[in-house]
C-alpha cells in the first residue's frame, strides 16, 4: 500500500511492475473481484465516457 506518489513510485520500482499494474492488484485486493472482472468494469466505463463526450 502507499500514501502518496512518491510511495507508489518507489513500489512500483522495487517490485519492478508498471504503476497501472499495482493499481489493479491494489483494486483485486480491496474489491475481491477477479483481474477479468475488473478490467471488464474499466472497459465499460470507458464506453460510458467516450459516448459523455461524443454527445458533448
Amino acid at each position: 500500500m502507499f500514501r502518496n506518489i512518491a510511495e507508489l513510485v518507489a513500489q512500483a520500482e522495487e517490485s519492478d511492475k508498471k504503476i497501472y499494474e499495482i493499481m489493479i492488484d491494489q483494486e483485486i485486493e480491496e474489491s475481491e473481484k477477479s483481474k477479468e472482472e475488473i478490467l471488464e468494469i474499466m472497459r465499460k466505463d470507458f464506453q460510458v465516457m467516450k459516448e459523455g463526450v461524443r454527445k458533448g
